[in-house]
């Protein structure tokens, strides 16, 4: 693993010119990992489809989901990603805020996780313009504890 740093006020330039550098100077490379998805539609994308590595057999990953990598996805731009379940990780949110009014110590809350999983072509894809929804009834789970199940 090579990293290539760079500061969040450089996006998109000079940052798009250091993702290209540090493609450029890794040329053996067989996988860029991304760890903001959000990066694509800021630079990201423009620095891996103006590289050497563009066509050849190499992994795109990134991290967090949206309906830009999803259609990248699909494109081919981008390989794979790790979308984060948002509406589950609300719903969490929901269910740690009603325990704490309900005068549970915070301190003692379960970690309310919220799962992830691969999005590629072939796998968890959601349809053209939908957000990644898991594949998880979460609602049914929160609103039964809710319930006093």
């Amino acid at each position: 693993m090579v990293p290539v740093d760079f500061a969040f006020n450089q996006v998109p330039n000079p940052a798009t010119q250091i993702w290209k550098s540090g493609i450029l100077a890794n040329p053996d490379s067989k996988a860029i990992g991304v760890d903001s998805d959000q990066l694509f539609g800021i630079g990201m994308q423009t620095a891996i489809q103006q590289s050497p590595l563009r066509g050849k057999n190499v992994i795109v990953v990134g991290g967090e989901g949206g309906r830009l990598n999803y259609e990248l996805i699909r494109q081919g731009t981008q390989t794979a990603s790790v979308p984060l379940p948002y509406s589950w990780l609300m719903w969490g949110l929901a269910d740690t805020l009603n325990r704490v009014f309900a005068g549970q110590n915070p301190r003692t809350l379960p970690s309310e996780g919220g799962g992830w999983q691969f999005v590629d072509k072939e796998h968890n894809l959601p349809a053209s313009g939908a957000q990644y929804e898991p594949p998880v009834d979460f609602r049914s789970a929160y609103k039964k504890i809710w319930a006093g199940s």
